[in-house]
């Protein structure tokens, strides 16, 4: 983990793919089926009833974001995803 940064999280991270042109299609599959599939367990980005996927929805905000790389440069972003909430076994578990 890089708690201390720069990094920080995967939402961190996501961020900064985002801000690069990373299409958001494809963002969603690089951390969701794509590493339950290189695990042997696509069944965690399965989200129909009964699956042990669990969800985290997002949303997008505005403002003027500072995303920091590991040598310390800085790249700015007018949008960013937040969390807005949290579903874990078919029931909302966090809502922001």
């Amino acid at each position: 983990l890089c708690v201390d940064g720069p990094a920080f999280d995967n939402l961190e991270t996501m961020s900064k793919f985002l801000a690069l042109g990373m299409e958001l299609p494809k963002l969603v599959a690089a951390v969701t089926a794509t590493p339950a599939a290189k695990l042997g367990r696509p069944d965690l980005a399965d989200l129909a009833p009964g699956s042990t996927g669990d969800v985290t929805v997002l949303e997008p905000i505005e403002g003027d974001f500072s995303l920091v790389d590991v040598t310390g440069a800085t790249r700015r972003t007018p949008r960013k995803p937040r969390t807005r909430a949290v579903g874990m076994g078919g029931r909302l578990w966090h809502e922001a």
